[in-house]
């Protein structure tokens, strides 16, 4: 674990209140449960959200490297259309720019994370004389741009990576920005990779949104803002104020409904303005209430989500949990302070985590009989309520034993 930030990254604001810590939250690391010690604040000037103790690197690379050998859909969201949502992304880009900038001008295309290469192709599809280029730290990656005709794929670190003096006419990054931890460097390294008038796509969860505008009901917004994965919580207002400092405009945007969470969409077109290369600062926009208001809203909503969340685990002493991922290990007791003491059993079907212990419990392959055995399991997941839910009814277990937690949490 290692401390990110003393003061605000995105303002250099030093007045800052903690928003969520991750107490008592462990991660699969190294072949084994680990704890971790993350902390989310909000900044009091602009009230950007961001995370101040983070993983180190060897954790983070083990952390994605795991998560890249456990399923092949842990690329994505699995409930996620993602053709239609890559394609509907691009299309709005072109119909967006259209008018300053014919399909005949755009020759070399960049998308970072470029993971199955959805969007390269939806891009390849639109520009049709582009070269399409991707980034990822996934191998994966390069099989999949092969299978699609795309050839230009690196594989790495994106600030590792040469470009042997390409620049790029559009540069997109869809669910990158919050993962950074160095935005400065991050950002750096696009510019290097920009000429006068290069667009850079962006899409991040809109965090503020999520937050206020969602109803007590709608439990799933904490994947968001509780995510260990993501560094940085973003609106509109420091988003734009972020990318001024790296003399990106904003073109336009938008907000979509992406998963369990509301996203913006930005384009940005670059502008040189510096002769030596290097980003002109401009002053961020300050709001001393917002950081109240979030912080006041956040704590309303996970007061509710506790109290439902302990009434329907209460009179369970022989309780178990189906899941040993990020949910169990990070979220119970993050968020939803979980008494593992009452925990007899966890279930999960991945061979490297049976018979490991999490919280003192040993993990357990699923099977009738031990669950049988418990006055209730809990499914402890986000996306896979639903399967899981299906998969132990078809294994034998009557559904009054199994508790839906955020069917419970949204009613």
């Amino acid at each position: 674990m290692r401390i990110l930030f003393d003061k605000c990254p995105i303002c250099g604001g030093s007045e800052s209140e903690v928003l969520l810590t991750f107490k008592n939250s462990m991660r699969f690391l190294f072949d084994d449960f680990r704890p971790v010690a993350l902390q989310k604040r909000i900044c009091k000037q602009c009230g950007h959200i961001f995370c101040d103790r983070y993983h180190t690197f060897e954790e983070l690379q083990n952390h994605y490297q795991i998560a890249r050998d456990s399923a092949e859909n842990l690329i994505y969201n699995a409930n996620d259309n993602l053709d239609e949502l890559f394609t509907n992304l691009a299309q709005w880009f072109y119909k967006s720019t259209r008018m300053k900038e014919p399909q005949s001008r755009i020759e070399n295309i960049l998308d970072l994370g470029c993971g199955k290469c959805d969007l390269l192709e939806s891009f390849g599809e639109i520009y049709a004389k582009a070269e399409l280029h991707g980034v990822d730290f996934s191998p994966q990656s390069l099989s999949y741009g092969k299978k699609k005709g795309i050839e230009n794929i690196f594989v790495g670190n994106f600030l590792e990576q040469q470009f042997d003096g390409l620049d790029f006419d559009i540069i997109s990054a869809t669910g990158i920005l919050e993962h950074q931890i160095d935005l400065d460097s991050f950002l750096r390294k696009i510019i290097s990779l920009c000429h006068e008038g290069t667009y850079l796509l962006i899409e991040v969860p809109d965090s503020h949104a999520i937050i206020k505008e969602r109803s007590d009901l709608k439990a799933k917004y904490m994947h968001d803002i509780c995510n260990d994965e993501h560094v940085h919580h973003f609106n509109l207002s420091n988003l734009e104020s972020l990318l001024g400092q790296y003399n990106f405009s904003l073109a336009d945007y938008r907000t979509i409904q992406r998963g369990d969470w509301q996203a913006l969409d930005a384009i940005c077109q670059y502008q040189e303005k510096d002769t030596n290369g290097s980003a002109s600062a401009q002053p961020l926009a300050t709001n001393p209430f917002l950081a109240e208001d979030i912080l006041k809203v956040f704590t309303q909503k996970r007061s509710k989500y506790l109290e439902k969340f302990q009434k329907r685990i209460a009179g369970y002493q022989n309780l178990g949990i189906y899941g040993a991922g990020w949910h169990t290990s990070i979220l119970l007791p993050a968020f939803f302070e979980m008494p593992f003491e009452r925990i007899k059993v966890i279930f999960d079907q991945d061979s490297r985590k049976v018979n490991k212990k999490l919280f003192g419990t040993t993990i357990c392959y699923p099977e009738k009989e031990l669950i049988q055995e418990l006055d209730a399991v809990l499914i402890s997941s986000i996306d896979m309520e639903e399967s899981i839910f299906d998969y132990l009814v078809d294994l034998g277990i009557s559904s009054t034993k199994i508790i839906r937690l955020y069917e419970a949490l949204d009613r």
